[in-house]
């Protein structure tokens, strides 16, 4: 049997499959009220909107390499007004904890899609907090909509605890080439982290997500949480940290910092200074960014 003939047979399979678990839940009533399978549903139908994509292109200059790349993340709209949270690392803070081995990475030209939106309205990079891996994106003034009353949101504010054993939602958006479709995925708390501050444990690949628990009430936001620069350059076993849910009280106070910083205009926590062959050690200069909490 030729590669293409097993190929067919093997798409034409998972395609019964699949119909067969649709007419499975359609008919069996106790599979359509499962509350875990409601609450991914729920949430997708309540929650997306305030999903965005965040597309921008990230300048590399160093790091061996210089280059312009087209790429997207995953944001969450926080703010009526067009201000949009997602990953630190993934929009250029990497440049942060490898900053000295001499490189930097800037986004440009940032744009934010919104709901159905292929083409997305003009945005920039106001803060960051490489320590909480978030970053703040705000859609320009003059891009939203004069009729519009704000844009869907998730409010971080009225977060619910979560505790072992609970079972939490996490939604995002697959990538360009998935026409960027909506997904839901279930995990549970597996423990709870308190220093360097409180953090959820679970097993999850959903970067930057927001986190929902089964009523719909937001949890936190997925980041990936890692060591001080001193300890990734310290070399060892220690640990390198990983995906993790950040709760909804800290995304809040980080909020706060992040448009105080930007509205001062004063560059801090900026990317670490690149070293170079005369070892001047003079810092690159950044967009504006949020300070980073003590650790708790």
């Amino acid at each position: 049997m030729s590669s293409l003939n097993r190929l067919s047979r093997l798409a034409a399979a998972t395609l019964i499959s699949a119909a067969g678990i649709t007419a499975a839940l359609t008919a069996s009533p106790a599979l359509a009220a499962d509350p875990v399978a409601v609450a991914m549903k729920t949430a997708l139908d309540s929650q997306m909107g305030s999903v965005v994509t965040v597309k921008f292109v990230m300048k590399v200059e160093g790091f061996g390499q210089d280059q312009d790349i087209e790429t997207e993340v995953p944001g969450v709209m926080i703010e009526k007004s067009g201000l949009v949270i997602c990953s630190n690392l993934r929009t250029g803070g990497m440049a942060a904890m490898l900053g000295s081995r001499g490189g930097s990475m800037t986004p440009r030209d940032m744009k934010v899609l919104v709901g159905e939106d292929t083409e997305g309205v003009e945005a920039k990079l106001i803060a960051r907090d490489s320590e909480l891996d978030l970053a703040w994106v705000q859609i320009n003034a003059d891009k939203i909509p004069k009729d519009s009353k704000g844009y869907t949101t998730i409010d971080f504010s009225k977060s619910a605890n979560a505790d072992i054993g609970d079972t939490v939602i996490s939604i995002s958006r697959l990538g360009k080439f998935f026409d960027r479709a909506p997904f839901a995925h279930d995990t549970r708390i597996l423990g709870i982290i308190k220093k360097p501050r409180k953090l959820l444990h679970t097993k999850t690949e959903e970067y930057g997500a927001p986190v929902f628990n089964t009523t719909g009430e937001p949890i936190g936001l997925v980041i990936i949480q890692t060591p001080s620069k001193e300890d990734m350059e310290g070399g060892g076993d220690q640990e390198r940290g990983g995906l993790v849910i950040l709760p909804g009280s800290e995304i809040v106070a980080a909020t706060v910092k992040a448009k105080e910083a930007a509205a001062s205009g004063k560059p801090v926590d900026p990317p670490a200074a690149p070293k170079t062959e005369e070892g001047d050690g003079k810092a690159p200069q950044g967009e504006p960014t949020t300070p980073a909490p003590a650790p708790k």
